[in-house]
Parts: structure tokens; sequence; C-alpha cells
């Protein structure tokens, strides 16, 4: 029978290994972490697991010690640890995690979050630990504003948990004795006008959303629209585009386009729908996002696309661009084989440029991810941007 020694603990079943896995101070020890990932990686691990039944998810053998123990906790606990696992530590106060919307940050020099709520419903808690026995003066601020500041005494050795309500997002900076720091935390929200968006570390900045438009979800296709055209249809036909074969020349004369080719708000689906802060993508935004990015063929909630993942060093943010197909009178095609996006950019030909994935390229191989003219008259997706 297999058995591992955890924290001077004999674990001879996962429900042992995981309620170590449920202590925060173990997660933060640095000797806990080292004895995890050895057992990890001369395979102790799993063959605990796969002798009592159970199944886990590991790690590659080749990631980083923290990815490995990051994602370790993620399956053994189910906790989210975010952030460069660390400590620091001053005479007063040492730092141990943040807490905030049921997630754990124990990165004291510098917390990002990226909020999907709107408004705060729950509180930001700063957990420390004690390391006089006095009364100390703890401060607040948001954006090197003073926000609240009182008086608590703790015993040494206590562990305190400092909790304030965050009413608008910000930089939240703690300080204990005066000009003691103990952790930073920047709250941002990731909604514009009622949507979620990603940054993918793009050198131009620009943020993607996460769903296209008419869609709630990253994986629905949402709503389909000829090119220039604000409103879904029935049909789509080349009789009843409002665009199909009108020459370049008119498109500028009538502003539909801008002196760059690109449409016009009034014109732009994304943001007539969504509000002025929002647009769709031109066709060098689009080149961009396939060359910073890494294209997956995957299935998310069982529908087919590409998972877009950005390149940067540190950056986890992705994006779902589903294989909606098109729609050409009152048909779809290629429905869960080839997404067709549009851009709001045109051609000299009297078409319009759109981005075109399909399933055959389930490798990276950029020669699929192109972009071309297409008839203004089928109905396609649409994927907004902002900056």
């Amino acid at each position: 029978m297999t058995y591992i020694y955890l924290n001077d603990t004999y674990c001879s079943s996962p429900e042992d290994v995981k309620s170590l896995f449920k202590d925060q101070n173990n997660l933060k020890s640095k000797s806990f972490r080292n004895e995890v990932l050895a057992y990890f990686r001369d395979g102790l691990l799993e063959e605990l697991y796969n002798e009592c039944g159970e199944n886990i998810t590991l790690p590659s053998n080749t990631d980083t010690d923290e990815k490995c123990f990051k994602e370790l906790v993620k399956s053994i606990s189910g906790t989210e640890l975010t952030g460069n696992i660390s400590s620091k530590f001053n005479e007063i106060g040492e730092f141990l995690r943040v807490e905030f919307e049921g997630e754990s940050y124990i990165d004291s020099n510098g917390i990002d979050i990226n909020t999907k709520s709107e408004t705060f419903t729950a509180p930001v808690k700063f957990v420390f630990k004690c390391l006089k026995s006095e009364n100390n003066e703890y401060t607040l601020t948001l954006n090197g504003q003073k926000v609240a500041k009182n008086w608590k005494s703790f015993n040494r050795g206590q562990e305190v948990v400092y909790e304030f309500n965050p009413n608008i997002v910000g930089e939240y900076i703690l300080f204990e004795g005066g000009n003691n720091s103990i952790c930073r935390i920047s709250i941002r929200n990731n909604k514009l006008d009622g949507h979620e968006y990603v940054d993918l570390g793009l050198p131009s900045g620009l943020k993607w959303a996460t769903c296209n438009v008419g869609a709630s979800k990253p994986e629905e296709y949402g709503d389909y629209f000829a090119w220039g055209e604000v409103k879904p249809k029935d049909k789509y036909y080349q009789n009843n585009s409002l665009f199909y074969d009108i020459a370049l020349y008119t498109l500028k004369r009538d502003e539909v386009i801008d002196s760059k080719g690109n449409l016009t708000s009034t014109y732009d689906a994304a943001s007539v729908n969504w509000g002025k802060n929002w647009r769709m993508s031109t066709k060098e935004e689009f080149e961009e996002l396939i060359k910073y990015c890494k294209w997956t063929w995957i299935a998310l909630g069982g529908v087919l696309g590409y998972k877009v993942e950005s390149k940067q060093t540190g950056n986890n943010n992705w994006i779902f661009l589903p294989a909606a197909g098109y729609q050409d009178g009152k048909s779809s095609y290629n429905v869960g084989n080839y997404g067709y996006y549009w851009s709001s950019s045109v051609c000299e030909s009297n078409g319009s440029l759109r981005l075109y994935i399909d399933s055959r390229s389930k490798n990276v191989n950029f020669d699929f991810y192109r972009t071309f003219e297409y008839l203004r008259s089928h109905g396609l997706t649409i994927r907004p941007v902002t900056k």
C-alpha cells in the first residue's frame, strides 16, 4: 500500500491529502510545497490516487515548480491560487493571503484581480500574521487616498483578518503601523457596458470581447449580420443587402466607411448593439490576433471552435471563437466546421474582409487563419473589441 508523509502526517488516501490542502497555511509553506512537488515528480502522488481508485489531473512534469503546485492545488482541493507564491515580512506583520470572491491570492508584492462583477457584493479580506503584541494602526488607501483608518489590538502570532468592502475598482493598499505596507491589491473590472472582455497582451493594447454580438456565453454563436447592417435578419440575400456590390467611392461619399476604409459607428453592429465603447475589429486587428496568440481547435461546452490564447509570458487570458458557420438565404452552412467573422474593413473589389477559421488546421498553421474578401450579403458573426 502506498502512502506519503506530508507535514508530519501519514497520508494513505486522497482524503488525507485533501484535508492538508484545505489548510491555507500549508499552501503558503515552502517546505509543504517542496514535499508535495517531490511526491508528484517521483510518481507516488499519482500512485496513491490510483490505488484508491480515484483520478487526479496532474500537471506536466516539464512545468515550473510554481505552475505545478498551483495545478496540484486546483486538482486536489479545487482552490485557485493566483499570483506569485511568495511571502513578505516587515517588523509588524507577515502577509499570508488575500481572499476575494471565493479565490485565494498569495502574492504580497502586488495582486491584480480582474473581477467579473460590475458591482461588488463580496468583501476583500487581507489575511496576515501579527508579529508584535501591541495596538496597531491600520490604514487603507485607494489610489493613494486614505479611505479607512482604525486601531486594533492583536496578540503576537495571531492570524489577522482585515476586511473591507470595495466600492470602486482601483489600487488598494493596507498599511500597518504608519508606513509599513502589508499588501497591495489592484481590483479591475473586466466588463464594459455589461459585456466582458479580456486583455490578451497584444501590442496595440486592444481588448477582445469574450462573446459574439447576440451571445451571452463564449460558446454561443450569437446573431448573424450582413456587412454594414446592425440588425440580424431571417434571410440573407443579395437583393435585401444594404451594401452588396456598392462601390468603395459610394461608401466613402455616404460616410458608411471612414478614410481608412473601416465602417463608421452608425453602420458598425458592435457599436450599435453594445454601445459606443465597442466596435468591430479591422483587418489589421485580426492579423494582430493571429500573430500574437496561440490558436487551438477545441470543444467548449460541446461547441467546436478555436481557443485563442495570449502568448505573453504570465498572461493566461484567452477567448473562444466558435465555428458558427454562415447564413445565406434562409439556410445555415458549415456550422461546427468553419467560423466566419466580419471585420469592419472593405477591399477594392467591392467586397469586405472577414476572418475565416476551419477545423482542418488543428495544429498552429496560420494559412487557415486568414482574412479575405467575402460577399457582404452573407450573414456572419461579429466579435467586438474595445480599447
